[in-house]
């Protein structure tokens, strides 16, 4: 380059630099006339929020709101240190917030800014970016580094009808009226669709609400109602207001307005009170979820050793809300089937239904006192909460099997799905991949990664860096470096953060090559990315464990870290592969993220421990799940799942029987699967054994179904309607899935109808929502008869859209 092309260069930057920060008219000319805001899904960070002063006032009826918003705000940059990024297209005379344009309509001539002083700035103008949801007001003057401000808005709203944003969502009240109900759900982004705000986690604010409510209903949010008076402008409304939050993100802001059955206890002391707003003439059918909820409070204060910081939690229920719960601050909102029991005394809050409330507990601390900074960092909030939900449920209800579900249900169903997936994104741009986030590998993988860590670091180590995580980030927002250096603190010599990232980002999980070593009486490990295609990329660090067992009386689990890609680990001097009845089992108990291939001499112990009992429950599905799907992928012989089969030809456990047969192809393998259904109906049939808990029924259900349905069992048909003609009542929740099936493709015309009936009259949602479902696999002579029905039910359930949609005509 020559000294005149170079001027010329430094002139063309220098003009292009003077444009960028000259002002929003010279930008919008040089875009076009078309800029509005930072183009992109973070909210410039130069003006924050401090505190949120909101008025609501829904109308249920015109499903539309109106309200009123102060933010009192903090400028925090200068406009100089500001542009030095040169990343923002928002001026120095503008505050950029989010309001979702379809759903929140701002009355612009009542847009104010008001300095400390209180000086108003003149609203020269505003605009709004649909796009990612951004209204930009623009100001006469800029606004300097250091000065506060409070931003005035009014607007009004839209009341929807599906779960999202500001919605209604109606329940029934005990003698089956329908109680109009609105509700929110603001995570991960939708608060924007309710009222104008900084909808990102890291823009957190204190917040005060007034609801505006008919007289006859209450109205709760975050934090207690501290006065209520009638509305100056209709003597049927109140305006209830509510004490300020705590330092909190926007996207558990919540509220709900409806009439309620309310049971409640105190605990810390008299400090907190715990309670289930049920509808009218249904508060005791909260008395159990309230029993979970109290007894997890305790667990979780004295595990994470510091206190709930309200003074009180509540839970709201929703039919039809489809996420399960929510975790929003001190007003948690949970779908009915989660939460309610009916008069059925065979009726009990399921173990998925504990998990869940205490899920949403978990989330007090992890997610709402210390809030993952952005989504990304998704793990932080719900990879934790999910693990620490299951520990805490387990230890409430140690015979509900919810350890048996976690780790040989939702978390090997999520490894077939987790190929070419990450935990982390690599990016996240627009709010649908926010959304997205949310996803099973999120939850289940997430979960077993914590369960991963807390082994890697130790128990004791772990606990005590969650406790100081928590303390040290109340009320702030972190990033997965600020928990790795707690981490680090608690555990030293280990690389919690090569750990921790390629958990998190590294596509797939580990499969584990293994095999013995006679000579030196060892275990060789070797780290494959499952499935073994393409290039390796690196390794895995992950804590292993190796269960060795004469088949008697020597036990011994040997653990270590596998921090490379080959390893090998010796074993203990009184193991002999060539003895009778000694195996290897890796990962005993399936407590680690990833599939194990044996070779076909270590497999072949474990062949003989089967037959011989000495595996357990885990274990055997372990090998039957991973084994079937390591063969899928062409990573071991089909021999091996061949003899799996044959060692498993005396099978009593319905688990292993359900898996057995979803997995089944070849004919060797399915006559050994007929042989044990015929044994199962022979034995177990609709008698469920003592010892099954509700993982275990809804399996044996699973079975039954499938004998009625597919093979038309004579016995089972027969058996069912016997069941239903006494009173299908009496029958677990569980087994009265295939009783009311064999109902609606078996039963006689009689029969169908009293089912038929049973569904519309039913006042309890997952009543309906079983006798519905068996109904809709019912004859095409039948289906119109049933569709009508489920059309015209006016009570709603949170699967009912799925069940229409599901019956053939």
């Amino acid at each position: 380059m020559n000294k005149s092309d170079d001027i010329i260069m430094k002139y063309t930057v220098l003009l292009a630099l003077v444009a960028l920060v000259a002002g929003t008219e010279a930008r919008r000319a040089l875009f076009g006339g078309k800029q509005c805001g930072p183009k992109s899904l973070h909210l410039p960070d130069r003006i924050r929020p401090e505190h949120y002063e909101l008025l609501i006032k829904p109308n249920a009826e015109s499903m539309t709101s109106e309200g009123s918003v102060d933010i009192h705000l903090n400028v925090i940059e200068s406009a100089k240190g500001w542009f030095k990024s040169l990343s923002s297209k928002v001026s120095a005379n503008q505050i950029a917030l989010n309001a979702a344009q379809d759903f929140v309509e701002i009355d612009e001539s009542t847009i104010k800014y008001t300095d400390t002083n209180g000086k108003s700035i003149k609203v020269t103008g505003s605009c709004h970016d649909k796009d990612f949801g951004i209204f930009v007001v623009t100001l006469e003057k800029n606004l300097e580094a250091g000065s506060k401000g409070v931003l005035h808005l009014n607007f009004k709203t839209k009341i929807q009808s599906i779960t999202r944003g500001l919605f209604r969502d109606d329940s029934y009240s005990g003698d089956g009226k329908m109680i109009p109900q609105i509700v929110t759900q603001n995570e991960p982004s939708l608060a924007r669709e309710i009222f104008p705000c900084f909808d990102q986690p890291d823009m957190k604010a204190t917040f005060k609400l007034s609801i505006v409510h008919p007289a006859h209903e209450k109205a709760l949010s975050n934090t207690e109602a501290i006065s209520s008076e009638k509305a100056p402008d209709d003597d049927s409304k109140m305006i209830t207001h509510f004490d300020k939050t705590p330092i909190m993100s926007t996207y558990i802001v919540a509220f709900a307005i409806g009439q309620y059955d309310v049971v409640e206890k105190t605990i810390f002391d008299g400090k907190v009170k715990v309670r289930i707003n049920a509808p009218p003439g249904r508060g005791h059918e909260a008395e159990q979820a309230l029993e979970i909820s109290v007894k997890g409070m305790e667990l979780m204060r004295d595990y994470f050793g510091i206190d709930y910081p309200l003074n009180k939690v509540d839970f709201v229920t929703a039919p039809s809300f489809h996420w399960g719960g929510m975790e929003n601050f001190g007003l948690i909102l949970c779908n009915d089937k989660f939460v309610l029991t009916s008069d059925d005394p065979k009726d009990v809050i399921h173990h998925k239904g504990v998990v869940a409330i205490i899920h949403e507990l978990v989330h007090q601390w992890l997610g709402n006192m210390v809030t993952a900074k952005w989504w990304r960092d998704l793990w932080l909030n719900e990879g934790l909460t999910t693990w620490f939900g299951y520990y805490f449920a387990q230890e409430i209800y140690p015979d509900a099997e919810i350890r048996l579900d976690r780790r040989i249900g939702t978390n090997m169903d999520v490894m077939v799905d987790d190929i070419y997936s990450r935990v982390r994104r690599a990016k996240i741009e627009s709010t649908d991949d926010i959304e997205e986030t949310f996803d099973g590998i999120m939850y289940n993988k997430g979960s077993t990664i914590t369960r991963m860590l807390r082994d890697y670091v130790g128990h004791d180590n772990f606990k005590a860096a969650i406790r100081e995580y928590i303390q040290t980030y109340t009320y702030k927002n972190t990033e997965v470096p600020d928990l790795v250096a707690i981490l680090d603190k608690h555990s030293k010599g280990l690389n919690i953060a090569k750990f921790i990232d390629d958990w998190l980002d590294r596509k797939g999980h580990p499969l584990l090559i293994v095999d013995y070593d006679k000579n030196k009486n060892s275990l060789n490990v070797h780290q494959h990315r499952f499935p073994r295609k393409g290039k390796i990329d690196g390794h895995w660090i992950m804590p292993v464990s190796v269960l060795v067992s004469d088949g008697a009386d020597e036990n011994e689990i040997v653990k270590f870290n596998l921090e490379k890609t080959a390893d090998t680990i010796e074993l203990p001097s009184w193991f002999d592969a060539k003895k009778p009845g000694h195996f290897i089992k890796v990962n005993p108990e399936v407590v680690g993220f990833y599939n194990v291939a044996y070779s076909n001499d270590l497999f072949s112990l474990l062949v003989e421990a089967i037959k011989n009992k000495k595996l357990s429950l885990f274990d055997r599905m372990d090998l039957l799940k991973s084994i079937y799907t390591l063969n899928s992928r062409n990573t071991i012989d089909y021999i091996q799942i061949s003899n799996l089969f044959e060692a498993l030809a005396n099978e009593e456990d319905a688990l292993i029987l359900q898996h057995m047969l979803q997995i089944a192809e070849a004919p060797e393998e399915r006559a050994i699967v007929d042989t044990l259904l015929d044994r199962f109906v022979e034995k177990i049939g609709f008698d469920v054994p003592e010892n099954y808990g509700p993982f275990h029924e809804d399996a044996v259900a699973y079975l039954l179904e499938y004998l009625i349905v597919r093979k038309k069992n004579p016995i089972l048909i027969q058996k069912a309607l016997s069941l239903f003609d006494k009173d299908a009542t009496k029958l677990s929740l569980a087994l009265r899935d295939p009783v009311y099936l064999a109902v609606a493709i078996e039963g006689s015309d009689e029969q169908f109808e009293k089912l038929l009936e049973h569904a519309q009259t039913s006042k309890y949602y997952n009543e309906k929502n079983r006798a519905y479902k068996a109904l809709a696999q019912a004859s095409s002579e039948r289906s119109k008869q049933v569709l009508e029905a489920l059309t015209n039910d006016p009570v709603p359930f949170s699967e009912k859209s799925e069940r229409i949609e599901s019956i053939k005509v």
